[in-house]
């Protein structure tokens, strides 16, 4: 997607997406040194209902910028260069995952190679891959789709009523990216494609405040608050090892309220706004990066440095994220941040 063509409320959005996954993370991280703050558990868990499907919804939206205005064959070129980044991500951030957090020896790779093993923290990448092959297979259907919203209507329906699969049929784990099963811990694309053609519509549509659709969205997301606030069912029942039809739509209120959200920070920009947008540009780039800054983080300096202080679970947060800002920035706006360094000394930058 060209600098021009970019939707910086967009990038927004995906920036406060990132920044409650790698909350999630540390919070998951830190909870089996003992039960964290009950505001951190909230937090932990709104950030497993929003992250995955916001980030679907988000690739949705911005396919239909970059892409679904073009013909199949201009974009053939982007989709597999995504689909390749995306796998090494996986790749990188899986091997990474046994090496260092399960301390599993150099065998385990090829079944991470072979999409047979999904490493925690990992495994919503390989799924993210796998989307991005079966968009540009479906390329053409996808967009006759979006010009029909029945057809779009009947697409989600579909989508979410895979949640009703014989999951207990799959037993071969790529197959599990695809479908779901009871045996692997995945994200099935199937079950969260709905997402993905809704963001894609949304963007067609230019979707902003509307009081239709903000009701429309409390009414899906009403049965999920209803099963855990009201009968107090445990989420991880309602989101693996599969997912449910009451869990996908649940994110559905909040991801627009987020949505809202990072358009109305548009209008008012400061730090905050470019700090969001940039973590939001490139997501394979800030998934990987703070999934090495924490495993690295977690299992090589606490492990050794700093546990024995027992630090607060907020404190590690706090530090966790200025490490993954620090490196994140360091790598991906190296050339501007080397032009400001010299600014301050008079040195003109090359």
């Amino acid at each position: 997607m060209t600098e021009k063509k970019r939707d910086i409320g967009l990038d927004v959005f995906k920036g406060i997406l990132v920044l409650f996954m790698i909350g999630t993370h540390i919070i998951k991280f830190f909870s089996v040194k003992g039960s964290p703050h009950i505001l951190l558990t909230e937090f932990g868990k709104i950030g497993d209902l929003i992250c995955f499907s916001g980030f679907i919804f988000a690739y949705g939206y911005s396919n239909s910028i970059a892409y679904f205005k073009k013909e199949k064959k201009d974009v053939a070129k982007s989709y597999f260069k995504n689909f390749l980044r995306l796998t090494c991500v996986f790749y990188v951030s899986g091997i990474a995952y046994r090496i260092i957090c399960s301390c599993w020896p150099l065998s385990c790779i090829p079944k991470i190679l072979l999409f047979c093993d999904f490493p925690a923290y990992s495994e919503y990448i390989a799924s993210y891959a796998l989307l991005t092959l079966l968009v540009y297979f479906f390329f053409n259907p996808i967009k006759r789709i979006l010009d029909k919203p029945l057809a779009v209507l009947i697409t989600v329906l579909i989508s979410l009523s895979f949640c009703a699969f014989p999951y207990q049929l799959v037993n071969f784990a790529p197959l599990s990216l695809l479908v779901g099963s009871s045996q692997f811990g995945a994200f099935p694309v199937i079950q969260y494609f709905c997402l993905f053609i809704l963001g894609a519509y949304a963007q067609k549509v230019r979707l902003d405040w509307n009081f239709k659709v903000f009701l429309a969205c409390l009414g899906a997301s009403a049965p999920f608050y209803i099963k855990t606030i009201i009968l107090k069912q445990e989420q991880a029942n309602l989101r693996f090892p599969v997912p449910t039809a009451v869990w996908i739509t649940g994110s559905f209120a909040l991801l627009y309220i987020l949505f809202l959200a990072s358009r109305h920070l548009l209008s008012n920009k400061g730090i905050l706004t470019t700090v969001l947008s940039r973590f939001g540009s490139d997501i394979p780039a800030a998934l990987l990066t703070s999934n090495l800054a924490l495993f690295i983080f977690t299992y090589v300096i606490l492990k050794t440095v700093l546990v024995r202080f027992n630090t607060s679970v907020i404190l590690w947060m706090l530090f966790s994220i200025a490490l993954f800002a620090a490196i994140y920035g360091w790598l991906y706006y190296k050339p501007t941040i080397k032009t400001k360094v010299s600014s301050l000394f008079g040195v003109k930058s090359r």
